[in-house]
């Protein structure tokens, strides 16, 4: 929404500015030095389509050119899907089509990974050592780095645990049929 000050017609974006102007036309002397040192008045753009109003051109463009034209001007390389705005194409790429050069990988063990934090995560979890590992299992012999891990690995010990074999189940029914 627009806010447009009755006195001199300047328009504004946001309404806390606008009601600091309205506020500088009470008397002369505030006005001269709110239009001298003026930094929150902003140009705006409107669309004809909806009447929407941006604060830069860039912004308007890309608001036509994703809302009303349909325009997916941006081509995967790889699979050929459409998109609006190039950063959509980008992360796209990134996510989907990241190559085998960018992949990450465990000096460790070799095992790749798209992204530096779950590399890091395996890095801690598969390949610390015993005694790093600060969370221990109550129940069992194993250790973990996190506690979260300890407590998905809890989860094991409330199953279905069949007295014969070393058989651990989800539900009764899985463990009635074994």
């Amino acid at each position: 929404k627009a806010y447009q000050c009755k006195t001199c017609n300047r328009v504004f974006v946001r309404k806390k500015f606008w009601l600091k102007h309205k506020k500088s036309h009470r008397n002369s002397e505030n006005n001269s030095f709110f239009y001298n040192n003026q930094t929150s008045v902003e140009k705006l753009f409107s669309c004809e389509l909806c009447k929407h109003v941006f604060t830069s051109k860039g912004n308007l463009k890309r608001h036509l050119t994703v809302v009303h034209q349909g325009v997916r001007s941006y081509s995967c390389s790889y699979c050929h899907k459409l998109f609006g705005q190039k950063v959509s194409l980008q992360w796209h790429c990134l996510s989907v089509h990241k190559s085998d050069e960018d992949l990450l990988m465990c000096h460790q063990c070799g095992r790749q990974f798209s992204i530096l934090r779950y590399l890091m995560r395996h890095v801690q979890t598969a390949h610390t050592q015993t005694s790093h590992k600060q969370y221990k299992c109550l129940l069992c012999v194993k250790s973990f780095v996190t506690k979260s891990e300890l407590q998905k690995h809890q989860i094991v010990h409330t199953k279905f645990k069949c007295g014969k074999c070393e058989g651990v189940f989800t539900g009764k029914r899985a463990y009635s049929f074994h």
